[in-house]
């Protein structure tokens, strides 16, 4: 590592001139914070010229490199003059106009639309050519609350409430066939189990009421686009070499089994150490072996660890044999 350099030397402040000690490497040029504010602000007032307001006269300072339309005023409020072309600065040319409502004459730029003075003016004008105009009103009832309100007949063709609180209270309230969006349910048959049940008639139309729950989904995907994995083809291979006729990926109600051997009754399952330790696939295997046992089939659950040892064919010879 380098050694640092903590030799001092002599300088004179170029503010006061005080002579003051200071590190060789440092590039401090003043004795203390003091010099140094006064010497920046020398400097910046070094930059700044005196320049003179043109609406009011006031004197200001700007500086150097200030563009020359940035000198012209002092405030907002002289700004604002010049834009409005009070000032003789203003490049735009201002014309005297008459108000439409109340005759007084008032200046507005060449560009302009105005054609009143003031805001009121302009609101009691609007509102006359609206009188003028033939407009019939209905006299149409709130379906809530009964109160009458008058509308423009193009209103009362979709009016139905007066406020967006009955509004409210009629959503909270309608619901079922008094909605006037309901429709009936649609009598549909599952895929998979062959139950009848009840579904949207917007889901008919999009083509999602085939299943009647996820699980019914799920072994039909798994039934009609399986998903072998390398220990169901340990098993498979076994079972051909026995000469033992199955079915692989077999569906037996709702649910889809790996192998089902039909003159056994026999369902052989192979469980993955990962997949079949999680939660939720845990109880679901739970509920397939109920399910199983209520219909009367014989269950085999063959762990990942028994078919890469070789354990599982074994089992198989002992438990199903060869075929005769």
């Amino acid at each position: 590592m380098r050694p640092w350099n903590y030799s001092r030397v002599r300088r004179s402040c170029i503010q006061c001139d005080a002579s003051f000690l200071a590190p060789a490497r440092s590039p401090r040029e003043h004795c203390g914070d003091t010099c140094a504010r006064k010497s920046q602000a020398a400097r910046r007032e070094a930059h700044l010229v005196p320049v003179y307001c043109q609406i009011c006269g006031q004197q200001i300072t700007r500086r150097r490199e200030t563009s020359e339309s940035m000198r012209k005023v002092c405030s907002a409020t002289c700004l604002a003059a010049i834009r409005r072309g009070r000032a003789p600065g203003n490049k735009l040319p201002r014309v005297e106009i008459i108000c439409n409502q109340c005759g007084a004459e008032f200046q507005v730029s060449t560009h302009s639309r105005r054609r009143y003075c003031s805001p009121r003016c302009a609101t009691i004008s609007r509102a006359a050519a609206a009188a003028l105009k033939d407009r019939p009103r209905v006299a149409v009832k709130c379906e809530r609350c009964g109160s009458e309100q008058v509308v423009s007949p193009a209103r009362a063709k979709t009016y139905r409430f007066c406020s967006r609180r009955c509004t409210g209270d009629n959503k909270r309230d309608t619901y079922g066939p008094r909605h006037h969006l309901w429709k009936p349910k649609a009598q549909c048959l599952c895929q998979q189990c062959g139950r009848s049940f009840e579904t949207k008639p917007a889901k008919v139309k999009m083509g999602e009421g085939r299943f009647c729950s996820r699980s019914c989904l799920g072994g039909w995907v798994a039934s009609h686009q399986p998903r072998i994995s390398s220990l169901e083809n340990v098993i498979a291979a076994v079972l051909s070499g026995l000469g033992i006729p199955f079915q692989q990926q077999a569906r037996l109600g709702s649910w889809c089994v790996d192998f089902y051997l039909a003159e056994r009754r026999l369902v052989i399952e192979c469980d993955g150490s990962y997949w079949h330790s999680l939660p939720t696939v845990v109880r679901r295997d739970l509920r397939k072996d109920q399910w199983l046992a209520r219909h009367g089939y014989k269950l085999l659950r063959l762990p990942e660890g028994e078919i890469r040892s070789g354990v599982a064919a074994l089992r198989l010879v002992t438990v199903v044999g060869a075929r005769e």
